[in-house]
């Protein structure tokens, strides 16, 4: 029986040696901290956000807030018990902010009020960049999705996400117009379909769900260089909409800083 028990324990030591190896060699793979701040161009225009090796040193993480509740109403944000993002309006896509704390408890309130919307517990990461998108659920209420951005670190190449943001638009299917298979396929509302890397191109996109007209995105310039990310919104009573933004890395230029 020793012998048995022994022999238990020394596979046991194995595993976990094993199982700490692995969890080793995937941080070791994880995508490294941005060196170079970061661009993000939205319809409101212009901004920049600090390096993510910059934010780490400091201890932040750097998020940011996109509104997509059909009813139009104005939201506030709160990390724990501090209003992060206030009077955030529909559709829009607010500038990042450090935050200092890795875990974090997102509360999503009307603009002004205390009542709560949606809430999310997350654990990031220092440096790392999360959009958070406050979304409609199925039966009309509020969800929030807390989702881990990433940059293109080869000028050469471009990705592309898309996020299902309206109830009305199920089973979702991301075209290029003039090829055949789609970018995405089958993407349910509050889901983020992940990033795609495409070829640089010029391309009128379709967002076909299954029932339904599609929204269409004329001419929109897929640039070399650029994360894009977009957003489906509408529905309940107000027509599907595309609110698109791209982030990039600064190639050069004064480093920035934000306050945490």
């Amino acid at each position: 029986m020793g012998g048995l028990m022994e022999k238990a324990r020394e596979i046991m030591r194995h595993s976990f040696g094993a199982a700490l190896l692995a969890g080793i060699a995937v941080l070791a793979c994880s995508p490294s901290k941005t060196k170079q701040p970061v661009e993000t161009t939205t319809d409101q225009g212009k901004t920049t956000s600090p390096s993510g090796v910059a934010a780490d040193r400091r201890g932040t993480t750097l998020v940011r807030v996109v509104n997509a509740l059909p009813e139009k109403r104005h939201i506030d944000v709160a990390a724990d018990t501090r209003v992060l993002f206030s009077n955030v309006e529909y559709q829009d896509v607010t500038d990042f902010q450090e935050l200092r704390d890795n875990v974090t408890k997102f509360v999503v309130r009307p603009a002004g009020k205390d009542t709560a919307l949606a809430e999310n517990h997350e654990v990031m990461s220092d440096g790392a960049r999360y959009t958070l998108v406050v979304l409609p659920d199925e039966k009309g209420g509020t969800i929030l999705r807390v989702l881990r951005d990433e940059l293109v670190t080869d000028p050469g190449k471009t990705k592309i996400r898309v996020i299902n943001g309206s109830a009305a638009m199920e089973d979702l299917k991301v075209v290029v117009q003039g090829q055949k298979d789609p970018l995405f396929d089958k993407v349910t509302p509050g889901v983020e379909a992940g990033y795609k890397e495409i070829q640089p191109t010029t391309a009128t996109l379709l967002f076909e769900p299954k029932k339904g007209p599609a929204v269409k995105v004329e001419k929109m310039q897929l640039d070399p260089g650029r994360a894009y990310t977009i957003v489906l919104t509408g529905g309940m009573g107000h027509k599907p909409e595309a609110v698109k933004f791209d982030d990039r890395l600064v190639r050069s230029g004064k480093q920035v800083s934000l306050r945490p």
